[in-house]
């Protein structure tokens, strides 16, 4: 399995749980943000977001 496909289960664990405890999207906390990177293994390596809505 590929880090990038690591990075995107995270993340879509993240979004899940916040959705689950009814959290706000917005909460412009950095202690947070970055122990749930801590936990999810995040290395500190560039994150690349991709939109195809972008693409031609």
């Amino acid at each position: 399995m590929t880090r990038s496909v690591l990075v995107w289960r995270a993340w879509v664990a993240v979004v899940v749980l916040l959705q689950i405890a009814g959290l706000p999207w917005n909460e412009h906390n950095k202690d947070k943000a970055k122990r749930l990177l801590q936990e999810a293994g995040y290395k500190k390596e560039p994150i690349r977001f991709y939109n195809a809505w972008l693409e031609k």
